[in-house]
């Protein structure tokens, strides 16, 4: 059962952006399809009336009012600033997702049709997106992987040995220092007894009372 309500009049204005980014339109109607928006009327989905026109070089543009069911959804964006597309999504879910977030009663199949109709090259770059998924998928038996697990054990093997022949070259150069240090600290200890023994023999060479003291007769 159709209801009577009054129509909706969108204002649009077809004004590029910055680096040549265009501006878009679209209509999706209650029937799912989708329907590009290039100013002129579309049989029952929308009337087009201009409301005016701005001279301004490559910043013209025309002012319009677009009549449509309020059921019908009008949606209008700027081709992405960083990739100039005026679809920059990477996949037909992406895009879908998208637009069904303006318009929830946006179909697949029209989106799918309206898509391939209006923006073609998106179309198929989605298209080469999707088969790119459909053969990467699955998952295929590694050719090679035998052979790569021996190499690697045998590279492993060989690091370990260099590792330990590593660490026995740092123990010997470690414990040969602390022999050089031990003969040094061995060598000061026997210079110190031996001078330490002439010192106290020299001592008592001194302190010895002399065997014949050839003074001993003098009377003074």
């Amino acid at each position: 059962m159709n209801t009577t309500t009054t129509p909706t009049v969108t204002t649009w204005s077809n004004k590029q952006g910055n680096r040549d980014r265009q501006a878009v339109a679209a209509l999706i109607a209650e029937d799912g399809n989708l329907h590009l928006f290039n100013g002129s009327p579309i049989p029952a989905v929308c009337a087009v009336a201009i409301k005016g026109y701005t001279k301004n070089g490559k910043y013209s543009a025309h002012t319009f009012a677009v009549t449509h069911r309020p059921t019908t959804v009008f949606a209008a964006w700027t081709q992405d600033w960083d990739t100039g597309q005026t679809w920059p999504q990477t996949s037909w879910s992406a895009g879908f997702a998208w637009l069904a977030a303006k318009a929830p009663g946006l179909s697949v199949s029209g989106f799918d049709t309206g898509v391939r109709k209006f923006w073609p090259k998106t179309a198929a770059r989605w298209d080469i997106a999707r088969a790119a998924v459909d053969e990467f998928a699955v998952a295929l038996p590694l050719a090679h992987s035998a052979d790569t697990a021996a190499l690697v054990a045998e590279a492993e093997a060989v690091r370990a040995v260099a590792e330990q022949i590593r660490s026995a070259r740092a123990e010997l150069e470690r414990a040969n220092s602390e022999l050089a240090y031990a003969r040094s600290d061995q060598d000061r200890a026997q210079r110190e007894a031996a001078r330490l023994s002439a010192e106290k023999a020299e001592s008592s060479r001194l302190n010895a009372p002399m065997a014949h003291n050839p003074f001993a007769s003098l009377k003074f």
